[in-house]
């Protein structure tokens, strides 16, 4: 069996790199189903070159896997406080997280080649529901139920911003733009997103969105809103709101206009955000559902005229529990995806050189579908 190439599959501007466009997709998959964890996976990040992949778990487990081989590397414990919301830095062998359990709320700066502690980032008084590594520095954000952002830099364990944010009746969300110059904070419960300028941000926010009366209007109802995160697109010109709801947002990031209402799939209960992600260009969105379904929506490159609502142009189906966790690798065409397993997805071109994949017609026969036409 021969390696597989990944140059043939990254997004940069090569000759043989593959788009990422309707007809990739649905030529995507399984190729590697991992069964390392006893409960609900409960983040997954890649590193900067999509080589290797960190996950976290309800099992106090964290797994690192190199995606190129398709191999459980090491698996690492965090008994005493749990772990959530791993993240890789810009170094494939460090990663930072967030204690999911106890009122120890640091975050910790650790070394998975030899599961030592570089440092702990002390400061939040509730559980952290935000963790993202700026794209360009080591420099991060979090944000906490204790209704505060702060900026840390890896260099030091002193936190080098704090930002108060309003009483929340629900989680606060948080993230860098492609460039690390400016940061978001939404605030679900008020329907508003704030932005703000990362070097003069106790100068307050630069520009503000106020959504709760143009996303109650396009529901048809005056629900609450409930966003669980907020993710930039790789040009940095739309957001995405995640929603704890029945539809997810697509916002122009400049205007604040609300162009795409993303709906036909069925949320997902206790949404923490990680299960929604752009493509790495942008054009697609991909989210995971309660009944485990991949849904999948294709978005314009030029922007509409008045707000859009999308139904699923294609879904994946496999999960035999809630699909918690969706990310699209930065380099590579592939997709993870995971409830308490972690399936590994690929363009069918790659299936048959990619090492320890599992023979397709044995996931047939289990009923996994991926990516079909919707409908």
């Amino acid at each position: 069996m021969t390696d597989i190439d990944p140059a043939a599959a990254t997004f940069e501007n090569d000759p043989d790199a593959i788009p990422v466009s309707q007809s990739t997709l649905q030529s995507m998959r399984i190729a590697k189903v991992f069964h390392d964890n006893d409960q609900p996976i409960t983040s997954l990040s890649f590193d900067d070159a999509g080589e290797y992949s960190i996950t976290t778990s309800s099992d106090e487990s964290l797994h690192l896997y190199d995606c190129r081989y398709g191999q459980l590397r090491k698996t690492l414990f965090s008994k005493k406080y749990g772990a959530d919301l791993a993240r890789f830095t810009h170094h494939s062998s460090n990663i930072i997280y967030a204690s999911a359990k106890g009122s120890d709320h640091a975050l910790r700066y650790l070394s998975v080649h030899d599961n030592r502690y570089l440092a702990y980032f002390s400061g939040h008084e509730d559980r952290v529901v935000g963790l993202y590594m700026s794209p360009t520095d080591d420099s991060f954000l979090s944000a906490s139920l204790d209704r505060t952002a702060r900026l840390w830099d890896l260099r030091t364990p002193q936190c080098q911003g704090l930002l108060h944010l309003p009483e929340l009746a629900s989680a606060p969300c948080v993230a860098y733009d492609p460039c690390g110059l400016v940061f978001a904070a939404a605030v679900g419960t008020y329907g508003t997103v704030r932005l703000y300028d990362i070097k003069n941000y106790d100068g307050g926010p630069f520009s503000t969105f106020k959504l709760t009366g143009v996303l109650q209007a396009a529901a048809g109802n005056d629900a609450p809103i409930q966003w669980t995160a907020v993710k930039f697109s790789s040009d940095g010109k739309r957001l995405l709101l995640v929603s704890a709801a029945d539809a997810h947002c697509i916002v122009d990031s400049f205007s604040g206009e609300l162009l795409y209402r993303l709906m036909g799939h069925t949320p997902v209960v206790d949404s923490t955000g990680e299960e929604v992600c752009f493509t790495p260009d942008g054009q697609f969105v991909l989210s995971g559902s309660q009944d485990g379904t991949i849904y999948c929506w294709k978005l314009d490159a030029t922007s509409p005229s008045q707000c859009v609502t999308l139904q699923p142009l294609c879904t994946l189906e496999g999960h035999l529990d809630v699909s918690r966790i969706v990310n699209f690798n930065p380099r590579y065409a592939m997709m993870a995806t995971g409830c308490s397993d972690l399936f590994l997805t690929l363009g069918s071109q790659f299936l048959r050189a990619y090492p320890g994949g599992q023979n397709l017609s044995d996931l047939t026969a289990k009923g996994t579908r991926l990516f079909g036409d919707h409908g």
